[in-house]
């Protein structure tokens, strides 16, 4: 008999379902035991596996991973035992590298690309979900008639479905819904902040003793690059990078006071205490970089808990990943490492190519493509940017490459904020 596992997480119609795959085991003259269950040992025991899911994204992503052991299970299941798996709605959904219903909600990362919703006026057919109000008619003889639309006239070119204003510093598309995903995501730039002594610097190749300093008031400059239209900031305590504890805190706290912006923070963060103090104290997503490598547990299961919060930095020379503030380099490829972490929840990669670094040599397109191919987790570019053109570059290749960090030329007048929000607009 072959053992069907419909998964019970918190979101479904489980009911509905049941009954549903029971009569078309039925209708089919096939015997299926059907199994509703939460439970990894059964999953894993399973010869197919059902996930429904109803509502919003980001409740059945949170319920999914609330389940301990069965993320992994449907990972072991799915992807390397090749078991069929059928998503029921937002079951499907959750198998998209994120849901932008709400903001970022990273999924399981099976297919590349992002479930986005589709606003009026796009050009694309909705079908009509609620009820519609009634109307008065226009003619007294269809006075006794109802106004209400038929049932079979259900489809219009609008949706009920609010969707948020699409900021200005991203770019919007759509993922195919067949199973073959496109590569075309959101591309969202993220102007650095390196912070060093208290100060908004630069560094070359990431040597902290070829610093140039552009503000002394970190706050300043990040309330500057919002008022400039980017919607994202990316901030790195570089003390703190090399001392494995926060060493700009002061400064990363006025950041914070200054801007609405959703602030990334990496740099000497290293424990569990650590990420969480820095979450609670407003921001948004944190990355870590040589503690994916020398903890990636730790890394994982931050990830699960906060999904969507944690972002791995990966920071190579010649392809090979480079910790401890880039002053040691490990005998690990960038790839290697980026797979580590595929289905655990990582909202995002942050690739560095520190031989680029401060250069404004051009953007390392191939090893940003190749990692970006290698994982479904989103990969941010980072290095060498020298003008718009590198982001048109990194926007055209043939991966689904999730973004940039705008560095040096930014702060050096090459990049105008105006000209590459157009860019990505």
């Amino acid at each position: 008999m072959t053992q069907v596992a419909l998964i019970d997480y918190g979101s479904g119609n489980l009911h509905s379902a049941e009954r549903a795959l029971r009569e078309a085991a039925a209708l089919a003259g096939t015997s299926h035991e059907i199994v509703v269950t939460d439970s990894p040992d059964v999953i894993l025991e399973s010869t197919r596996i059902v996930l429904p899911g109803v509502g919003h994204f980001a409740d059945c992503a949170a319920g999914l991973r609330a389940r301990d052991g069965v993320v992994d299970a449907l990972n072991e299941a799915v992807l390397k035992e090749a078991k069929p798996f059928f998503g029921i709605c937002v079951g499907m959904q959750l198998m998209a590298t994120a849901g932008l219903e709400d903001g970022y909600t990273a999924g399981l990362g099976w297919i590349k690309g992002t479930v986005d919703i589709i606003a009026p006026g796009e050009g694309y057919r909705i079908p009509h979900m609620g009820w519609n109000g009634p109307t008065s008619p226009q003619r007294p003889i269809m006075a006794t008639r109802s106004s209400r639309r038929s049932p079979g006239a259900t489809c219009s070119e609008r949706s009920s479905t609010r969707r948020r204003a699409r900021p200005p510093g991203s770019r919007s598309s759509q993922t195919s819904c067949n199973g073959r995903p496109e590569y075309q995501m959101t591309f969202t730039l993220y102007p650095a902040i390196d912070l060093k002594d208290g100060q908004c610097v630069r560094l070359l190749r990431g040597e902290m003793d070829q610093a140039t300093v552009f503000s002394d008031s970190p706050a300043a400059q990040a309330k500057a690059f919002r008022e400039a239209g980017f919607t994202h900031l990316h901030v790195v305590d570089l003390n703190g990078a090399f001392e494995g504890k926060a060493v700009n805190r002061a400064a990363v706290e006025a950041i914070l006071k200054a801007t609405d912006a959703p602030v990334q923070l990496g740099g000497g963060i290293r424990t569990r205490a650590q990420i969480d103090a820095w979450l609670e104290a407003g921001i948004s997503r944190v990355i870590l970089g040589t503690v994916a490598l020398r903890d990636p547990e730790l890394v994982k299961a931050a990830a699960r808990a906060l999904p969507g919060q944690v972002v791995v930095g990966i920071d190579a020379k010649n392809g090979m990943v480079a910790v401890e503030g880039w002053a040691e380099t490990s005998d690990m490829k960038a790839t290697e490492l980026a797979k580590a972490f595929e289905g655990c929840g990582v909202a995002a990669i942050v690739a560095t190519d520190i031989g680029r670094d401060g250069l404004k040599t051009g953007v390392n397109v191939p090893f940003t493509a190749e990692l970006a191919n290698t994982v479904s987790i989103p990969v941010i570019a980072s290095g060498g940017v020298a003008s718009a053109d590198d982001i048109r570059a990194l926007m055209a290749a043939d991966a689904p490459i999730a973004g940039s960090i705008l560095g040096r030329a930014l702060y050096d007048g090459d990049i105008v904020p105006s000209e590459v929000i157009a860019v990505v607009g």
